[in-house]
């Protein structure tokens, strides 16, 4: 090194850091390391490398343990999309008024489960037999409508 910086062999005042400069801006980087697979070391990764892929002859490599897999994320319960008619036919209308004034428990989402209607429909239904006075109101708020059967005399 002394013989390729002669001028700088000797520290002057603030020499040593354009020295370690000089010495640093000439040096050239080596290669980087392949990361695509495992290597000897045990790195991570998913593609070849030198273990548990195949023998240069081309037989599998045998090891005592068993390879564990990879843990994969679950992709959470999906849940199934309802097919529910958005218009009520005639006949589900009679229906409607035939099987839901005899329930003890009537909400919109009742009559939405067991009529497979949306939400809509069921709203304008209850609202339809209320006026009919087949069901009677036990609680009515803007977010939560509850009746029950009209009593019978």
């Amino acid at each position: 090194i002394n013989a390729e910086y002669g001028a700088l062999n000797q520290p002057k005042k603030n020499q040593n850091s354009i020295r370690i400069a000089f010495f640093f801006i000439n040096q050239t980087m080596p290669p980087k390391k392949d990361k695509g697979g495992k290597d000897a070391k045990g790195g991570k990764g998913g593609k070849g490398g030198a273990k548990g892929g195949a023998k240069p002859g081309g037989e599998p490599k045998k090891s005592g343990k068993a390879k564990k897999n990879k843990k994969k994320w679950s992709k959470g319960k999906v849940k199934e999309k309802l097919d529910n008619k958005v218009i009520l036919d005639p006949a589900s209308y009679t229906k409607l008024l035939k099987e839901v004034p005899t329930m003890k428990l009537i909400t919109v989402a009742t009559i939405s489960e067991r009529m497979k209607v949306n939400g809509s429909v069921a709203r304008k239904a209850i609202k339809d037999m209320s006026d009919k006075n087949l069901i009677k109101p036990v609680s009515t708020s803007h977010a939560q409508l509850i009746y029950t059967r009209a009593a019978t005399k």
